[in-house]
């Protein structure tokens, strides 16, 4: 892990939980919104928090 992901992980590990509850409250109480906002934006921040998660359990094209 480089020295930049040392730096965020802590601080994104607290936030990501509002990011999730946000998301979570969109998609229950404001489903058009929600549509709309994932239609047109992306969660950068998630590749982050699940990329340790996964690692090494999916090829990617570009290795093949």
């Amino acid at each position: 892990m480089g020295l930049i992901n040392k730096a965020i992980a802590p601080i994104w590990e607290a936030n990501h939980v509002w990011l999730i509850l946000i998301i979570v409250v969109l998609f229950v109480g404001f489903p058009p919104v929600y549509s709309n906002h994932n239609a047109f934006a992306a969660y950068p921040g998630a590749h982050f928090a699940a990329r340790h998660y996964f690692e090494g359990l999916f090829i990617y094209i570009s290795q093949l």
